[in-house]
């Protein structure tokens, strides 16, 4: 017997789209924000491009991985616009994203602003993901 998850049709294109726009919109952000972040998890600059090659092909993987499971979430609400895609994008950030991030940074004792920064970028990519996904026909 065929599970209804199993029923949903993916968009390989828009999951591959998700995961592009996903690592674009990181550049720009962490670009825009990346002083206070460096600070907010004490690294400098040169620490931090050590060995970037390899975190940004995992980061480009985690992001197809969220983009794909969002799919499914996206075919399950049978979200089919930009706006249903914005909201379902929006849900699922709210209820594992930034819930588990917070969860994370009260335990390490990271800052407000960091979080604010990380959260907020993974918001952007739940948005344009539930976006990209709802609008593009399977």
């Amino acid at each position: 017997m065929e599970s209804v998850i199993d029923q949903i049709e993916v968009n390989y294109w828009a999951v591959l789209a998700s995961g592009v726009g996903a690592m674009v919109v990181g550049a720009i952000w962490y670009n825009v924000f990346s002083k206070p972040w460096l600070k907010g998890v004490g690294l400098t600059e040169m620490k931090a491009k050590n060995g970037s090659n390899l975190v940004y092909l995992w980061s480009f993987f985690c992001m197809l991985v969220i983009a794909y499971v969002l799919a499914h979430v996206v075919g399950l609400a049978e979200a089919d616009d930009v706006t249903e895609g914005l909201a379902t994008g929006a849900w699922m950030w709210l209820g594992f994203a930034a819930t588990t991030t917070a969860i994370n940074y009260l335990y390490q004792q990271k800052s407000l602003k960091l979080y604010a920064i990380d959260a907020g970028y993974m918001l952007l990519v739940f948005l344009l993901s539930g976006a990209i996904l709802a609008n593009w026909p399977v």
